[in-house]
């Protein structure tokens, strides 16, 4: 049972119509540059992080910011030359990119017997597990949700990739497969598993998948606000001190999401 002294306070206000793991939050993340905006000013914010990450040489980082940017906007230039980098130095061939580019454009152009060709014929030249990966996202920002979910099942047969979990878990959200939401976006949050080649850390995408549950959960009418905080010697090491916003109607529900995401993060070891 958690309590004030080992990581929950009493609560601090109540809300109306929240929901209730919409709440869980990580601290800094409700104060992160991108947290809470929409629009042109996120998509601002996004292009200077993977623009920086690129100034920086940290190519993975840039394409994860890149893909953001692109989910919110698939026209983005800046989102669309910063992928463009980031892929090229992280060894996607000529082939590749010219493979990758035509899917898009027959996608966004709703050819989708074309773009299935393309797909096929970049999957017969073996690709990273990252670049099937970017295939996925790209069906699933056309709503091909069949396909999106096996390149995301094909990827993940090779390597771990916590951004197909995440895709898994859209994709099964759309189809209202609620339980099945809730187990790959927890997946997703698993920092013990070792990552696939390129792959997008647990930690980068937390709010992400901390919104996705949230997204899962019933509204409540009304709730009350609890601060989780793990121990300073928590271990991965990442993890260590960080607290978290947690909404629920009562506290034991609380204690409820909180224990579920810590479980999917394997701090804790698995139950039966």
């Amino acid at each position: 049972m958690l309590s004030q002294g080992n990581g929950y306070s009493s609560p601090g206000f109540r809300g109306n119509a929240s929901r209730g793991l919409g709440s869980i939050a990580r601290e800094p993340a409700r104060r992160a540059q991108v947290g809470g905006k929409t629009g042109p000013k996120a998509e601002k914010i996004l292009a200077a992080k993977s623009f920086a990450a690129l100034a920086e040489g940290d190519y993975v980082k840039a394409g994860s910011a890149a893909r953001l940017l692109l989910a919110r906007n698939p026209q983005s230039l800046q989102g669309l030359l910063a992928s463009a980098v980031s892929s090229a130095w992280l060894g996607e061939g000529e082939e590749t990119s010219r493979a990758l580019a035509a899917i898009r454009l027959d996608l966004s152009s709703r050819r989708f017997e074309a773009a299935d060709r393309w797909a096929e014929i970049l999957l017969r030249s073996s690709p990273p597990a990252h670049v099937i990966v970017q295939l996925a996202a790209f069906y699933e920002l056309s709503r091909q949700l069949d396909q999106a979910a096996r390149f995301y099942r094909q990827a993940l047969a090779r390597a771990f990739y916590p951004d197909a979990c995440l895709g898994l878990a859209r994709v099964a959200a759309e189809r209202g497969d609620t339980a099945a939401a809730r187990r790959h976006t927890l997946e997703a949050l698993n920092f013990r598993q070792p990552l696939g080649k390129h792959a997008t850390p647990p930690l980068e995408l937390l709010r992400l998948a901390l919104t996705q549950l949230a997204l899962l959960e019933p509204p409540i009418k009304s709730g009350r606000a609890w601060t989780a905080a793990l121990p300073d010697n928590a271990l991965p090491a990442p993890l260590a001190g960080m607290s978290f916003i947690v909404y629920a109607s009562s506290q034991p529900q609380a204690e409820h999401y909180f224990q579920t995401v810590i479980e999917g993060m394997r701090l804790l070891p698995q139950t039966a």
